[in-house]
């Protein structure tokens, strides 16, 4: 009564009076009464209508109470999402037992004072039992307020559901709590730092840690606030030309590569999420651009009933929104040095000038082309394996399977394209030939290895040569260092390289009869020169053979060898002489 709740029950009152100085039994008053006014006289008709219009102040009749945005319905008003750190502000709204806001909660020159907190938002709690997350704090009401205050706070941690309770006393004199009809998050503000142990500030080509890429390697993020425990994602995106995707290589890069991995729960403890099984596609260094790592389900409370907006944005918007997303705020350190995870033989061709052999200085019949990759752990090319990123030295491997070493510029190269977009690629067209006779080497693996010194675990896959010896250990996958392991890719298998030599023998007969003089084809064979019955290519043509005279007529020439034999036909002249032939 007057602003101070009181406990009505049905009773009985009994009031004595003298009435015209005349005694009575009293009167008896039996319900719930709230004010009983006693005149010494009688009243006039004006004084019973002016106490019948007369109230006490005793105020409305309260149902309970809703927090709610600023502005919002009192009896079903939406919190949005707040940013953790900042202050933010909602109502609290008095209600009655329609849910409407009641306007006359405090009587005129009274107030009413009540506990805001901020909880758990679990609806399978009661209000009461909640755990009290943020405050509390008291808010007082007075009648000017009209049931209706805002009330400022302030979360210092991440919460993914939370609900307004407030506590206060009802019209029995009891504690009564009312948690709020609606739940909203707090979010961090950002991501505060994405870091590796392969970062590197100066992310120069030749510097360490390296990784090979396609290889896994840990990225952590943390967040701008404590009790963060949702799970950061990356931005997926792919290889496209730099910089359309979220990664940005280093300067100078061919392509931006894909990152692809992903993060563990972040830890309440101390809102830092991690992933040990990231992957990057290309060679080089990466950076991540702003808000390639992010949290978009944190606030899923409000994002699912549009109480945040669509974005990363931390400011109000007319609606006193923020964003449902967060992310790293600005771009990350370089990460890497990333290196080809191995090479590959992509392409080969050639064929031996004749057969099974060649002459040295003879040009094969179709050049040694070959191409090489740089790729990474997926089999893909490495495309920024170029320049000084790419130090991967390409050389010749030439075994006799006899232990003797065969210098390996005789393998002449005609074409040599250091490696560009990932690809290197050359081409030999001969075998070159010594002053000196030597050889033969009739049974010549040629081959090609790769040796990068700025990432010594790189290497050639399905190595089967050697340069040392005639057996090794082959290894498919690139990765062994075991002794005896092949160190090469064979690019020719036993193939015959030989010093040759035309041979023109001498010839005599009569004048009236054909003559024949003999052509061979001869080789060294480490002692001397031998029939070469392999060959069945060399031709010979009017040009190659020079006459002192042609008196005795012009030869024709067999165009071919056979078995290494051929030879220059003359016709029978009809008069005796001589003539001395020379093969050039």
């Amino acid at each position: 009564i007057d602003g101070v709740p009181q406990t009505l029950a049905v009773t009985r009152v009994n009031i004595n009076a003298t009435v015209n100085n005349t005694a009575t039994d009293g009167f008896e008053f039996r319900n719930m009464l709230d004010e009983i006014r006693v005149y010494r006289g009688e009243i006039d008709t004006a004084q019973v209508l002016a106490d019948m219009q007369r109230t006490a102040p005793c105020g409305g009749l309260l149902s309970g109470f809703n927090c709610v945005a600023n502005g919002q319905p009192g009896k079903d008003g939406h919190l949005y999402t707040r940013l953790a750190g900042k202050p933010f502000t909602f109502e609290v709204v008095a209600l009655d037992k329609n849910g409407e806001q009641l306007k006359d909660y405090v009587p005129e020159g009274k107030e009413k004072t009540v506990v805001v907190s901020l909880v758990d938002g679990d609806d399978n709690l009661d209000c009461a039992s909640r755990a009290q997350w943020v405050g509390p704090g008291s808010l007082k009401f007075i009648q000017g307020d009209q049931g209706r205050k805002r009330v400022e706070m302030t979360s210092a941690k991440a919460y993914r559901h939370l609900k307004c309770r407030v506590t206060y006393t009802d019209d029995l004199n009891k504690a009564q709590h009312a948690c709020s009809t609606d739940g909203f998050a707090v979010r961090p503000t950002a991501f505060s730092s994405v870091i590796s142990k392969t970062a590197n500030a100066a992310g120069l080509s030749t510097d360490t840690p390296w990784i090979k890429a396609g290889q896994a390697f840990s990225l952590t993020a943390e967040a701008h606030a404590p009790n963060y425990s949702g799970t950061p994602i990356i931005q997926q995106a792919p290889p496209l030309p730099a910089p359309q995707t979220n990664t940005r290589a280093h300067v100078g890069a061919e392509a931006n590569g894909l990152l692809t991995g992903s993060f563990s729960a972040s830890d309440p403890k101390n809102s830092t999420a991690t992933g040990d099984q990231f992957t990057y596609s290309e060679v080089g260094y990466f950076s991540l651009a702003a808000n390639s790592v992010y949290d978009d389900s944190f606030t899923a409370i409000d994002k699912a009933t549009g109480d945040c907006t669509n974005d990363f944005s931390n400011e109000f918007n007319a609606e006193q929104k923020v964003g449902c997303k967060f992310g790293n705020d600005q771009e990350t350190p370089r990460f890497g040095r990333f290196v080809p995870d191995h090479f590959v033989l992509v392409e080969k061709d050639w064929e031996a000038a004749c057969g099974g052999f060649s002459y040295m200085d003879q040009a094969f019949k179709k050049p040694l082309a070959v191409v090489l990759e740089a790729q990474n752990a997926a089999g893909a090319r490495t495309q920024n394996y170029q320049g000084s990123y790419a130090t991967g030295k390409v050389e010749e491997v030439l075994n006799n399977q006899d232990g003797k070493k065969i210098e390996t510029a005789r393998l002449v190269r005609t074409e040599d394209k250091p490696w560009e977009n990932g690809r290197y690629s050359l081409k030999a067209s001969h075998f070159s030939r010594l002053s000196s006779p030597d050889g033969p080497f009739d049974a010549l693996d040629i081959g090609l290895t790769v040796n990068d010194p700025n990432a010594l675990k790189t290497r050639l896959q399905k190595r089967n040569m050697s340069a040392e010896s005639a057996a090794c250990t082959e290894d498919m996958s690139g990765l062994s260092e075991a002794p005896g392991v092949c160190t090469a890719v064979r690019l020719v298998e036993k193939t015959k390289v030989r010093f040759g030599r035309l041979h023109l023998g001498n010839a005599y007969g009569s004048e009236r009869l054909p003559l024949k003089v003999p052509v061979s084809a001869q080789y060294w064979n480490g002692n001397a020169f031998i029939l070469n019955k392999d060959d069945y290519c060399t031709a010979l043509a009017a040009a190659n053979i020079a006459l002192s005279t042609t008196e005795l007529g012009v030869p024709t020439i067999s165009p071919l060898l056979s078995g290494g034999r051929g030879s220059i036909n003359f016709a029978g002249p009809g008069r005796a002489g001589s003539v001395d032939l020379a093969l050039h």
